[in-house]
């Protein structure tokens, strides 16, 4: 895996209007050489994928206008928990995408086929 200390994880969600359609079409991992990795569920292959980015996206921007729009939202630890280094993932299932951290941060992706939404949960082991 990554030998490169993590920085920063961002999900992008998918908003029409007021109503969240989905929590996580995209989960990046930013490290700090400025690499970074995207994970999205594949809906035409039926399976999650992991891949490098050659152009990190401005994570500060939000894309869309009133009737719907994409934001990124930081994820998943404090100021006081370091993420630590990409330990590994697996994909179980097709449906899950299970990401480790060395410092303990655990994020899964699962992608839900009867309501068509990706989710996302972290745990701390």
């Amino acid at each position: 895996m990554n030998e490169v200390q993590c920085k920063k994880l961002y999900s992008l969600e998918h908003w029409q209007g007021n109503d969240l359609v989905s929590s996580c079409c995209a989960f990046y991992v930013l490290f700090t050489n400025g690499d970074c990795l995207k994970a999205s569920y594949n809906d035409e292959s039926c399976i999650w994928e992991v891949t490098g980015v050659r152009q990190n996206p401005n994570f500060s921007s939000l894309d869309g206008d009133d009737d719907f729009s994409y934001r990124y939202v930081e994820y998943g630890h404090s100021d006081d928990q370091a993420i630590g280094k990409l330990k590994s993932y697996e994909v179980i299932g097709n449906n899950c995408l299970c990401i480790r951290f060395s410092g303990g941060l655990e994020v899964s992706l699962v992608y839900d086929p009867k309501t068509e939404k990706e989710s996302i949960t972290t745990y701390v082991y």
